[in-house]
């Protein structure tokens, strides 16, 4: 078996058809998911999937353990709200071929209210998905990366993200990923002040989406998602202050004594 395609759901059974219908030149799709509600599984396993249920505790280590399912020389990594274009599917066939590389980046392009945003630092990016089994691991509580073991090459055709519908996906989102944020920030004992963060992160992140990556460009969407990443810096900011052992009887203290 040379190629197996492996994600991580939960609760995506709007998204899961389409995402593993363009799956279907993988040798294997391993479905792993973490205690949907919805029709998510009966989906996965409608379009080929082997689904392993396991609770969720962080997204490298969930990835991770979808990897050890996989009987595959070679994984590719996507998430179910991605789609693999035929573009992509040649590439990556051409590729197994005879690679150069241990892994390989894709060139990600990120749809997000329901439009391809080209600024705000959104346009696209290039995550490492595609890589020999045993030469990388994913690292990271939350956004998390592949440390690979070798070389990594890179693949051109685009791979589709549509990471947000609508408003009310991203607030679904926020409490789970500003959680885990937060708990990267106590492991690294983030050093600055915590009154510093709370004040310059939600604004720097605004500006710098929507004015410096030129976000203003891509119209009513980018405005919308430029504040929204601003609000998700305060959100994790402050799941972060309450995670420091004492804080808001140090605040309070300090309000009383200047009173």
């Amino acid at each position: 078996m040379n190629l197996s395609a492996v994600l991580i759901t939960r609760n995506e059974e709007d998204k899961i058809g389409s995402c593993l219908k363009n799956l279907s030149f993988c040798d294997e799709i391993i479905v792993v998911d973490s205690g949907s509600t919805d029709g998510t599984v009966a989906g996965a396993e409608r379009h080929g999937a082997r689904v392993v249920v396991k609770p969720f505790v962080d997204f490298a280590s969930q990835k991770n353990f979808a990897v050890a399912q996989a009987r595959g020389e070679w994984i590719l990594s996507v998430d179910a709200d991605e789609i693999v274009t035929p573009a992509l599917r040649e590439e990556i066939r051409g590729c197994l071929e005879r690679p150069s590389a241990a892994a390989y980046s894709l060139v990600r392009r990120n749809f997000i209210f329901g439009k391809r945003l080209r600024f705000g630092g959104s346009g696209h990016d290039e995550p490492v998905r595609l890589f020999r089994k045993g030469r990388a691991r994913f690292e990271g509580l939350v956004h998390e990366t592949l440390r690979v073991d070798g070389a990594v090459g890179r693949l051109t055709a685009p791979l589709l993200h549509y990471s947000t519908a609508d408003v009310r996906s991203f607030f679904r989102k926020l409490s789970l990923y500003a959680e885990l944020e937060a708990r990267s920030l106590v492991r690294g004992k983030a050093g600055m002040p915590l009154s510093s963060r709370g004040l310059w992160k939600p604004v720097g992140r605004f500006s710098q989406r929507y004015f410096i990556w030129g976000g203003f460009l891509d119209g009513a969407p980018g405005f919308i998602f430029a504040v929204l990443s601003g609000y998700y810096e305060f959100v994790r900011e402050a799941i972060f202050w309450e995670m420091q052992e004492g804080f808001f009887d140090r605040i309070n203290g300090n309000f009383q004594k200047r009173r």
